[in-house]
């Protein structure tokens, strides 16, 4: 199962109060759990449930009354002695875990929009955590039997309930779920039985539960996949399979479902063969498939069959947008732009990449920092071309917001930093270029720019200079060896004769 040891609270009632500690355990995160084996019982996806808010439902009786604060799939550990235990936040070794539940794909899909960043601690915040985990949980687990009817209702009575804060028919404390989940549960007459019961049958009818649930929850697919952490790669080995059998192809929802995963091919893998190929399967029912799989086949040859031109394509596809809310229709587009030449695509970039930006559909697409980066830095390649270079800085310094690889921010504020000296303002330039340094540690290239900056203004006291010089040296002593360096010295004036640096006369 690949177990990890985590740190996790240990809840022991006493009467009407509960006492706190800390317990180490070998479990798996439940996110992790479902994204690898979504196939279990019923009955073991109930008793994580209720597991759930009965440890919620303690925490909130300990001394003080505290909130949790981060109820999602990640802070609940799967133990196969210990069922569910709540990770134990304060724990000086959760600090990865905690980055991750810090990250804006968790944040957007288990915190209020009132408490993007943790800021609040209050049990409504608790109960809306319960509720977008529970309605993750059914959208990830292929529980065997299926649930029935009735059973989805009931639960997605309590879902919508712990979501509606401040409301009457809201719930005010977990204990007013664990009473209302205890009827389902109870009802379910889900002991552990039927364990040798073959799986095949339930894989053969996941797909449309899928669908429905994911329907049920409004959770856009490339958000989804975005915010549970598998991989497009992963996803898409499962979903190809499931296509593939005769359920999958028929009818409408076989022609809908290989549109999404053209979809996710497209966006997500940037796998153009096989997204052409998906769509192609959707045109059948779909019309507009047509036009995407066309696109999928200029982006992967770089020409399109026919007598069509891309620009003709692109601006057909977006009078055809069938949902003018989803953000990825609009994102399709981009892509087709971004393969054109930037000097007569600039303009289209900006009015369609603003434009989705605006739009309430990107914030719940949008799960993903990759994405976010993607859209800011093409934003700031056509700003660029159109000579609004404040604006391309602007879009810069939104894309290094994100979380992202220390070599990806490192590309990031170089560019945002010459974009400044483009425009004059060496003050700011060096600025960032200081911040880009403290924020990704060791990075040649932005020293070397720093330093050139500083001994390019004429306004910057040659000492300072100097100083900065040393100090570039003494974090990276190979920086004297590069070849950029080389041509600064000899540029400016760097002289260096021990641990005596002077630049200039």
């Amino acid at each position: 199962m690949g177990e990890k040891g985590y740190d996790v609270l240990k809840l022991v009632e006493q009467g009407e109060r509960c006492y706190v500690s800390t317990d180490y355990i070998r479990g798996t995160q439940m996110a992790r759990l479902l994204r690898r084996e979504p196939d279990l019982e019923k009955a073991q996806l109930f008793r994580w449930m209720k597991d759930l808010l009965e440890q919620l439902e303690r925490f909130h009786r300990c001394r003080g009354n505290p909130c949790y604060q981060y109820v999602n799939p990640y802070s609940a550990i799967i133990s196969g002695e210990d069922g569910l235990c709540l990770l134990d936040i304060s724990s000086d070794d959760q600090h990865e875990i905690l980055r991750q539940m810090r990250r804006r794909p968790v944040r957007e899909h288990f915190l209020s929009p009132e408490n993007q960043y943790y800021q609040r601690a209050e049990p409504a915040e608790d109960i809306y955590g319960i509720g977008r985990t529970l309605q993750y949980m059914l959208t990830m687990a292929r529980p065997e039997p299926p649930l029935t009817v009735g059973e989805e209702r009931k639960l997605k009575k309590i879902i919508s309930k712990c979501l509606d804060k401040g409301s009457k028919r809201g719930f005010s404390n977990v204990q007013e779920i664990s009473d209302q989940f205890s009827r389902v549960y109870k009802k379910s007459g889900t002991e552990k039985k039927n364990s040798n019961r073959r799986k095949k049958k339930g894989k053969r009818r996941w797909l449309p539960l899928f669908l429905a649930a994911l329907s049920a929850a409004g959770i856009g697919w490339a958000a989804f996949y975005a915010c549970s952490d598998r991989s497009p790669q992963e996803t898409e080995v499962k979903q190809g399979k499931a296509f593939e059998s005769e359920e999958g192809k028929n009818g409408d929802r076989g022609a809908e479902f290989a549109f999404e995963l053209a979809m996710l091919y497209f966006l997500e893998l940037r796998d153009y063969e096989r997204s052409g190929m998906y769509f192609a399967i959707a045109s059948g029912e779909q019309k507009t498939a047509k036009e995407y799989e066309d696109l999928s086949d200029y982006l992967k040859k770089g020409s399109i069959s026919g007598d069509a031109d891309p620009e003709t394509l692109l601006r057909r596809m977006e009078e055809h947008i069938p949902d003018t809310e989803d953000a990825r229709y609009y994102f399709c587009l981009l892509r087709g732009y971004e393969q054109m030449d930037m000097r007569e695509s600039a303009e289209d970039i900006i009015r369609i990449g603003e434009h989705c930006l605006a739009l309430d559909g990107w914030k719940t697409w949008n799960g993903s920092e990759e994405r976010e980066k993607e859209l800011r830095l093409l934003l700031a390649d056509a700003y660029g071309q159109e000579g609004e270079w404040q604006r391309a800085a602007d879009c810069c310094t939104e894309a290094v917001r994100q979380d992202l690889p220390a070599e990806e921010k490192e590309q990031i504020f170089q560019k945002t930093a010459l974009l400044y000296e483009k425009m004059g303002n060496m003050e700011k330039a060096v600025e960032i270029c200081g911040q880009g340094i403290r924020e990704t540690g060791r990075s040649a290239p932005l020293w070397l720019l720093l330093i050139r900056l500083q001994c390019k203004t004429p306004s910057v006291d040659r000492e300072d200079c100097a100083q900065t010089v040393r100090e570039g040296l003494k974090q990276l002593p190979e920086l004297a060896q590069e070849e950029e360096f080389r041509k600064l010295q000899e540029e400016y004036g760097i002289r260096i004769e021990g641990e005596q640096i002077w630049v200039g006369e």
